[in-house]
């Protein structure tokens, strides 16, 4: 599994599948580890259709989701950590970038209706519920 996966994916996912996190605290953090904003869009977008990265948005059924065994395997192989320095970056393909730019739509307005209604918030865990079991 892992040598399917980029470097830079590697990196994200050590850095950050321990936990759910929002997409825009994922994106800050690895700017400050010195990676732009696109690579980064990139890494987490690819890692997210892999099944191998949650954010808050995956955790309510929205985007694929993480099984427990795919996390297991991949934090235990024997690969280092890889530092910021000696990871290669891929460049995102125009379909990738597009499919990009519609994820980040959905997650901007799951945010606005999560942040201002109850009720969608108590649908999204039920969404979130009903995905788990159908894997």
């Amino acid at each position: 599994m892992t040598n399917q996966l980029h470097q830079f994916e590697l990196y994200v996912l050590r850095k950050f599948s321990d936990r759910n996190w929002y997409y825009t605290t994922i994106m800050d953090k690895l700017i400050k580890d010195g990676f732009y904003s696109q690579n980064i869009d990139y890494a987490i977008y690819s890692l997210r259709l892999k099944g191998h990265l949650l954010t808050y948005f995956d955790q309510i059924g929205q985007f694929f989701q993480l099984s427990n065994l795919g996390r297991e395997t991949l934090l235990t192989e024997n690969n280092p950590f890889l530092s910021p320095s000696k990871v290669l970056v891929p460049t995102p393909t125009t379909t990738e970038l597009q499919n990009l730019k519609l994820i980040k739509e959905q997650d901007n307005i799951s945010a606005e209706l999560a942040k201002t209604n109850t009720k969608y918030q108590k649908l999204a865990f039920w969404v979130g519920v009903l995905t788990l079991s159908e894997y």
